[in-house]
């Protein structure tokens, strides 16, 4: 069961880092991609940029 849930903790991490570098690409001026880099470090999610 700990290997499952490892998996699943895995997955979700890499979910949201896909979800944040679309969001970043996709975001209208620098404003929000500052938040968004922000919301990131602060989730400790790394960018590759």
């Amino acid at each position: 069961m700990n290997s499952l849930n490892n998996w699943r903790k895995h997955r979700k991490a890499a979910r949201t880092r896909r979800a944040i570098e679309v969001a970043l690409m996709r975001a209208p001026g620098p404003a929000m991609r500052d938040e968004l880099l922000t919301l990131a470090n602060r989730e400790g999610i790394s960018i590759n940029r």
